[in-house]
């Protein structure tokens, strides 16, 4: 959100998406309609699970490296959580579901790896009446490197 002022001194709010996380976005929706392959996007309920890894600094020291490697020392870095999981659910709103307001479940994780990834998993769910949790009744994994 950024404020304007208008001609005429008058001032609101107005919403900006940065270039790069428009570009960002672009790329997950197409790989998101690759992995679609044709498909209609669910109408379920849809739990998902976005994994960020980010390629470990050259600059660190071997050891920090190898901990980053083996996962024991974790991304604290930006973008943050929320603001991957908002960027990735907006690129796909309307390929793998009809609208974001169905995802009912999310986790984000954030790691370190060799190289930079984004592995998107999005599992229709059904309800259940007997439970308040659903069942799992299909899965569509996609994975972008970059």
């Amino acid at each position: 959100m950024r404020v304007v002022n208008a001609a005429g001194g008058k001032t609101f709010a107005s919403a900006y998406t940065p270039s790069k996380t428009r570009k960002h976005e672009a790329t997950v929706r197409l790989y998101a309609q690759q992995a679609m392959a044709g498909r209609q996007p669910t109408a379920h309920q849809v739990r998902l699970t976005v994994i960020q890894v980010f390629a470990v600094p050259s600059s660190w020291a071997r050891k920090a490296r190898q901990q980053a490697l083996a996962g024991t020392l974790r991304p604290t870095v930006k973008p943050d959580w929320d603001n991957i999981a908002k960027s990735v659910s907006d690129a796909i709103n309307g390929v793998v579901y009809l609208n974001d307001k169905q995802v009912v479940s999310a986790r984000v994780e954030k790691w370190y790896g060799p190289q930079p990834e984004l592995e998107v998993v999005a599992e229709t769910l059904e309800a259940t009446p007997t439970t308040e949790h659903a069942g799992s009744s299909e899965q569509l994994v996609l994975g972008l490197a970059k």
